[in-house]
């Protein structure tokens, strides 16, 4: 197995970047003098660099010339005419010699050449002006680089000053007096972000180096912070702005150390150990004032301590040469997969780790995105990414990394720590967060900013073949022909064929003695495991054992059924009874209670309602008790399973048609104060207790209902009946708490009543339930948020609590102590 801690070699981090020079060193084009390249490009004297730049090219004689006067600030429009002053066709490759004679011409070294030496060329060579040249021969032509390298050279030249028709050499630089350039070198002390100690933020265009400030330009002067840097800057004479040109690191006065949160063993305000690649124990010691700065941001609560975060990335910087470290960068990622992202809203919606990432520029002082190490926007941003954000401590600032590093492949190995996909060893991330991890499931894999697992998006799995048998049969009386109905993991009901000898739970057998066997008990209908061959007939059935309420621990792979019964969903641990958990790839293989054949699907767990209790059969769990496959028998809905959904006030009942163009009845009213539509499954659906068919109610009426996995209605309770203004779920009630219907309680959380209010003030109303003063109402209900909805003249709508009035009568639902919706009913 091949392991792999760290894929640096794919996942970039950008810190490392701004260690490294902001203008990147490019190797790739040919370039031995990155800094000479670089600042002539970024002063706008040779064009192209670094996209379309080649350091071999050679130069014609036009461009130079243009290259050299806009080294002085002279733009020219007509370089070939400019070139015939200087006896050139301009079209043709300069040579070393010429470029001489141009770089002397435009900076005036040729009227002083007579106090230099005659010949140019030999005069070239002690200027300087020939440094790091490559083929510094007269005739040599000339390349980009090295006319690059010329003209930084020249640049660096003494300027001629002239005075009373005598020129001499100044007090400054060509790259001063021509183009008011300069150089110098500090610390970049504080950004639009944040600040050193004794440092304010600058504005957003800005930062400062020690106590100045500049305009960070066309540089990524931001991305230095805390660093010895040193630089070029523009003085513009309009504005007095000092406007950055070029900008990198010092190397030989930083030391940067990057180190990671799940690397380090131990953090004092002093020093921080950590375990370095090479598996050695390292240390690091800070200076006693060093800046600890969060997420871009420094605070004066956040400490030293913050690196312990297992998903912190750590740049320390030494910018003065101590050998102690003056400036701690912390940034604390949090990992969120893009399971969905709204261009209207700005909003990232990681369904698997159940948060939400705002990505609205409005909400932030700060908001930086980035792909690749270069700046992204939001409309970088797409289906299926990670995107690592760190966010400061006071929710200002906001730097968001796109990662695209993942692989495909099935789990071939599992622990807690580690997992190998298609033999090779991956870290899982400690910001792991979704779908159950095992040996097994194969899937997409997302990498963190260390090439660690941070999340998958897993498919189901098929080592075992899961299948619903809804029928065995034979078209030949049992001759011969057998076929099995089968409602497939991926949800399709299909009818497959079964070899005439198969393999029953291990046992070599005829097909007609499994359809006998499978029969037997009237029904052969069960989730099953199957095997097919090249022709796609069944060769291996298996049923589940019963005899399991754990794990097999001596055959793991052994077929179990652990668990059959009722079963309370807890939608925030994703388990059933608090016991058996599953994920969003476990099938769900829903049974419907009228045996419909297109009712017959398979869902996941987004199917699943909160709190809600189902009729589940759970299969091999694992030993963490994560179920491999549900069962869910859909019986008619319990009135448990009604309690804590909110009411639906009817307004119409329509004739329509279904997604299947079939011909139904449609249900449109009012839920939590909404209007909504629902089909029904069947348009012969009645109350629960047969008192109503649900073609007969009519505006006003309260039910609570059931759906299916087509989100058709197909179980009704009657809660309220308008027309009779009288509840019509119970009755025979000992307690004024809880309703009963034949003696069982049906609703034990739910308190509905209805009757005529008697007393009220802002927050709350009393109701008389049964017309009788001599007995006390139940406690007042308090109207908190609820819904109110006024009936009055044969029309519905939504109204508002202070609608209510004394004498009004009203329908009031109120589930564990609070109102959810009140009806106003008035003639």
């Amino acid at each position: 197995m091949v392991r792999l801690k760290k894929l640096f070699s794919v996942i970039i981090t950008l810190s490392m970047l701004a260690a490294l020079l902001v203008q990147p060193a490019q190797a790739a084009l040919g370039i031995n003098h990155e800094l000479e390249v670089s600042v002539v490009a970024a002063l706008g004297i040779v064009p192209g660099y670094p996209s379309n730049y080649s350091a071999q090219e050679p130069v014609k004689q036009s461009d130079f010339i243009k290259y050299a006067y806009a080294a002085v600030g002279v733009d020219i429009d007509n370089a070939d005419s400019m070139a015939a002053n200087f006896g050139m066709d301009g079209a043709s490759d300069i040579t070393v010699d010429r470029a001489e004679r141009v770089i002397f011409a435009v900076s005036d070294y040729d009227k002083v050449m007579g106090a230099i030496e005659a010949n140019i060329h030999s005069s070239a060579q002690k200027l300087g002006l020939l440094n790091g040249v490559s083929n510094a021969i007269p005739d040599a032509v000339v390349n980009m680089e090295m006319a690059s390298v010329m003209l930084y050279n020249m640049l660096e030249l003494s300027a001629i000053k002239i005075e009373n028709n005598s020129y001499f050499f100044g007090d400054k630089t060509i790259m001063e007096d021509k183009l008011n350039v300069y150089y110098e070198k500090g610390v970049v002390t504080s950004t639009n972000q944040t600040g050193l100690e004794g440092y304010s933020n600058t504005s957003a265009n800005d930062v400062r180096i020690d106590d100045e400030v500049y305009n960070v330009g066309n540089t990524s002067a931001q991305l230095l912070f805390g660093r010895y840097v040193k630089f070029y800057y523009k003085e513009d004479k309009s504005s007095g702005e000092y406007v950055l040109k070029w900008i990198e690191c010092d190397n030989s006065r930083n030391t940067i150390e990057i180190i990671y949160g799940c690397d380090i063993t131990s953090a004092s305000r002093d020093i921080i150990h950590y375990d370095s690649n090479t598996g050695s124990n390292k240390s690091a010691r800070l200076e006693s004032d060093a800046d600890i700065i969060y997420n871009g941001s420094r605070s004066d609560n956040v400490t030293i301590d913050a690196v312990r975060s297992l998903t912190c990335e750590v740049t320390l910087i030494d910018n003065d040469g101590s050998g102690k470290y003056d400036v701690a960068i912390i940034k604390d990622y949090t990992y969120y997969y893009v399971d969905a992202f709204s261009s209207s809203t700005l909003i990232v919606n990681d369904y698997q780790s159940k948060q939400t990432l705002d990505l609205d520029e409005n909400n932030y002082t700060s908001l930086q995105i980035y792909k690749d190490g270069i700046k992204a926007s939001v409309s970088d941003i797409v289906q299926g990414q990670v995107l690592a954000a760190a966010v400061s401590e006071d929710g200002s600032i906001a730097a968001v990394e796109i990662l695209s590093g993942s692989v495909s492949g099935e789990i071939t190995a599992y622990n807690t720590d580690s997992i190998a996909i298609g033999g090779v060893e991956y870290d899982i991330s400690p910001a792991y967060a979704g779908d159950r991890l095992k040996s097994g499931r194969s899937g997409t894999f997302y990498f963190d900013k260390l090439g660690k697992v941070v999340r998958c998006t897993a498919l189901k799995a098929q080592t075992s073949k899961y299948g619903y048998l809804m029928n065995f049969y034979s078209k030949t009386d049992g001759n011969g022909s057998f076929f099995a109905r089968m409602l497939t993991a991926d949800g399709n009901v299909i009818d497959i064929p079964v070899n005439d000898k198969i393999s029953y739970n291990n046992t070599k057998s005829s097909s007609g003695d499994v359809m006998r066997i499978l029969n037997a008990g009237g029904s052969c209908e069960q989730l099953i495991t199957y095997s097919v061959n090249g022709d796609n007939s069944i060769t291996q059935i298996k049923t589940a054992d019963t005899n399991y309420i754990g794990v097999d621990e001596e055959n793991i792979d052994k077929f179990t059924l652990n668990y059959t019964g009722t079963g309370r969903y807890r939608k925030n641990n994703m388990c059933f009874n608090s016991k058996y958990l599953i994920d969003s790839t476990t099938p769900i293989f829903i049974v419907p209670y009228d045996g419909e054949r297109d009712e017959y699907t398979v869902k996941n767990s987004s199917y699943l309602t909160n709190n809600y209790i189902y009729n589940i059969s759970v299969y091999d769990i694992d030993e963490f008790m994560y179920g491999s496959a549900i069962v869910l028998k859909e019986n008619l809905i319990e009135p448990e399973n009604l309690r804590n959904k909110r009411p639906l006030i009817v307004t119409s009942v329509l004739s329509g048609v279904n997604e299947d163009n079939e011909e139904t009845l449609i249900v449109k009213g009012f839920q939590n104060g909404s209007s909504v539509t629902y089909t029904l499954a069947n348009d012969e659906i009645n109350d629960n207790r047969g008192q109503l068919a649900a073609k007969d109610l009519v505006k006003g009426d309260v039910i609570m209902f059931g759906t299916n996995s087509k989100d058709e209605i197909n179980t009704i309770q009657l809660m309220y009946r308008a027309s009779s203004k009288r509840l019509s779920i119970a009755s025979g009630t000992s307690s004024t708490d809880t309703y009963w219907e034949g003696g069982t309680a049906v609703f034990p959380d739910l308190w509905v009543s209805c009757g005529s209010v008697v007393n009220r003030n802002s927050e709350l109303i009393m109701v008389d339930d049964d017309g009788d003063d001599t007995k006390a109402s139940k406690s007042p209900h308090v109207l908190g948020n609820a819904v109110t909805y006024l009936y009055e003249d044969n029309n519905l709508s939504v109204s508002n609590k202070n609608e209510i009035a004394v004498g009004d009568t009203v329908y009031v639902h109120e589930y564990q102590g609070r109102v959810q919706d009140v009806l106003i009913v008035r003639d």
